[in-house]
């Protein structure tokens, strides 16, 4: 499972919602902002930052992740940590 996949299916996990299918239709789930369209709050992130740690056991900055919006800026970010795509 590619570092996308799993981050995505952890969102889902964690934060279910409608969102995932709604937008996946018409807008890439890379898109997708955490705040504005998922309604994050600043716990949450903090939580889905945790939560990114334990499952690719990489250090992730409660900064680091206020600082990506987005889930393809996420994605990004654990991609560089584990070191591929």
């Amino acid at each position: 499972m590619s570092v996308k996949d799993e981050v995505v299916a952890l969102l889902i996990k964690m934060f279910p919602s409608p969102i995932w299918t709604q937008t996946s239709t018409l807008t890439p789930v890379e898109d997708i902002n955490l705040i504005e369209d998922v309604g994050f709050d600043s716990l949450e992130l903090i939580e889905f930052g945790m939560e990114l740690e334990l499952k690719f056991k990489v250090d992730v900055h409660e900064d680091e992740i206020k600082g990506q919006p987005t889930v393809g800026a996420v994605i990004t970010l654990i991609q560089g940590k584990v070191g591929h795509e």
